[in-house]
């Protein structure tokens, strides 16, 4: 399968590279095929091209930079597939893309290359219509036109990544929209839903074929009367898109910027809170350590009073010993005396009492028969008797 590219010098005459599988006239179908990046514009025209030359893009990098044309035959017509950039291209910006698209668009019909339809393809794995999604979609109106949206096929891509039910109401959520399909819809415009099946794919380019009606975009239109490419709706779309996400982007600045001082405010209101927390805990903690000083302070001061006191205690207890023990001594040598003064009168007394015939050898009294006890070297009896003669002369 041969492939053509297009440029801004593209031209009928020249041939545009290798042959295609049939002449390339001005009646060859042309349907460009358009969506945001990573959508699947160029895996369905590699599909239907099998051309090896499709580069593909993974994820949000476009793959596709300039406008590039695919000749496809099929029961004796000749497609040309038309693969554009993304209108959300990741490697410049819209307005570069939109600039792109026109250039060709008043390119080929400075040539009469004209189109027969024009393929839109959305993400059914998208969960929701997004901002862009939008803007992408009105950007697209403005550039096809209101009065051709009935050669305008809404296809929607990734079927094999969704369940069939959750496509079907996404689906049907794009068509009721009337900020996004369906308005088209109500237009004229026909959904599809593209699954991996070439002859499916196939039933839509004959789908645009059966009506063989070529026309003029909206954007051509406004060009051929003399409109440069930035004062076409289109154009006028992009420039107030830009300006749009211009003010966006500043709001989100003032709103970041907001948020950021919110955030200082909040940091330094913590910071705050934290350093009074801070401050309190530190206060407590002197307060504790003050009072845990105080307490021991008082604690070493009621040890010492109540050590004085048991020492007072101790020495009071001593001296009423020593005072008791001399009280004692002075008893016990006062009752001593008094017993040896007793003692000594007693025997002042008893010296009268000298037992008759007296002999240091007898034990008993001589007078009373009463046992003699020895005192002071003589035998005396304590009985009060007088002997006629008491030292025992007569």
């Amino acid at each position: 399968m041969k492939t053509l590219r297009c440029s801004d010098e593209f031209s009928l005459g020249d041939g545009i590279g290798l042959p295609p599988p049939l002449p390339l006239r001005k009646n060859n179908v042309v349907i460009a095929v358009m969506g945001p990046t990573g959508v699947g514009k160029s895996s369905f025209i590699k599909a239907l091209t099998g051309a090896e030359d499709i580069v593909i893009g993974h994820g949000l990098t476009s793959a596709t930079s300039k406008v590039q044309c695919y000749n496809l035959a099929h029961e004796g017509t000749n497609f040309l597939l038309v693969d554009t950039p993304g209108f959300d291209d990741s490697s410049g910006l819209d307005n570069d893309v939109v600039q792109e698209i026109l250039s060709w668009l008043k390119s080929s019909m400075g040539e009469g290359l004209l189109l027969n339809g024009l393929i839109y393809l959305h993400r059914i794995i998208d969960p929701r219509i997004t901002g862009t999604a939008r803007s992408n979609m009105r950007l697209f109106r403005e550039l096809c036109g209101s009065d051709n949206l009935h050669k305008v096929v809404l296809a929607t891509t990734f079927w094999a990544a969704v369940d069939g039910e959750l496509g079907q109401r996404r689906e049907a959520q794009l068509l009721e929209d009337p900020k996004f399909w369906k308005p088209m819809a109500e237009k004229g415009s026909r959904a599809f839903r593209l699954r991996q099946d070439r002859t499916a794919y196939l039933q839509i380019l004959s789908h645009i074929a059966r009506k063989n009606d070529k026309f003029l975009v909206q954007a051509q239109q406004e060009m051929r009367r003399g409109q440069e490419a930035h004062e076409t709706s289109a154009g006028r779309a992009m420039n107030l898109g830009l300006e749009r996400l211009k003010q966006e982007y500043e709001a989100k600045v003032v709103d970041e910027r907001r948020k950021q001082q919110g955030m200082l405010d909040e940091a330094d209101r913590r910071r705050r809170a934290e350093h009074r927390k801070e401050q309190r805990r530190l206060e407590q903690q002197r307060r504790r350590e003050m009072e845990r000083l105080e307490r021991e302070a008082r604690e070493k001061d009621e040890a010492r009073r109540e050590s004085e006191a048991r020492q007072d205690l101790l020495q009071k207890m001593q001296r009423e010993a020593e005072e008791r023990e001399m009280r004692q001594r002075l008893e016990t040598a006062a009752q001593v005396l008094r017993q040896r003064q007793e003692e000594a009168a007693r025997l002042r007394q008893l010296s009268s009492y000298v037992c008759k015939n007296f002999d240091t050898k007898r034990v008993r009294c001589s007078n009373c028969n009463t046992r003699l006890d020895l005192v002071e070297g003589g035998k005396w009896c304590y009985r009060e008797h007088i002997p006629p003669d008491p030292f025992g002369l007569s």
